[in-house]
C-alpha cells in the first residue's frame, strides 16, 4: 500500500481506492469463516511446512544461510546474509520474537537496512 501510494503519478481517487481495497482484504480476512479456514490448514498435518518454517527459525538465530532460503521468492540469494551478519553485530536475541521485538523498535530507516531479516522473521513467526 506505502509503494502505491508514494507513486509520483498517485492521485486521490487512486489512493483512497488503494487504501478502500487495502482495508476490504483486511476486513475479508477478519472474518470467522476465514479464521477457521486459516487455522484447519494450520493444524492439518502440515508437518513438511511446519519444519521448513523451523529451519528459518534456526537460519535467523545462527546467521547462516543455508538452501532453505531459496523456497521464498522474497529472500534474495545474498542479501540474507548479509543482512543476518550485520543485525547478529548489533543486537542479541536468543528468539524469532525477540529479533521480530528489536525490529520492531527500530527507526524506519534502520529496519529497512535489515528488509530480509525482517522476511525470514514474519515466516517464521507465522506459526507461533
Amino acid at each position: 500500500l506505502n509503494s502505491s501510494l508514494q507513486k509520483r503519478m498517485a492521485t486521490v481517487a487512486g489512493m483512497l481506492a488503494a487504501v478502500e481495497c487495502v482495508k476490504n482484504t483486511l476486513q475479508a480476512r477478519r472474518s470467522e469463516d476465514t479464521f477457521k479456514q486459516i487455522y484447519d490448514r494450520a493444524t492439518s498435518g502440515n508437518q513438511a511446512g511446519l519444519q521448513e518454517l523451523d529451519k528459518l527459525k534456526r537460519i535467523l538465530l545462527s546467521g547462516e544461510v543455508n538452501a532453505v532460503v531459496d523456497q521464498y521468492p522474497e529472500l534474495k540469494k545474498r542479501s540474507p546474509e548479509v543482512q543476518l551478519s550485520m543485525f547478529k553485530m548489533h543486537h542479541q536475541y536468543s528468539t524469532s520474537s525477540e529479533a521480530a521485538t528489536i525490529l520492531s523498535d527500530q527507526l524506519p530507516e534502520v529496519c529497512g537496512l535489515f528488509s530480509q531479516v525482517e522476511a525470514i522473521c514474519f515466516r517464521a513467526l507465522e506459526w507461533e
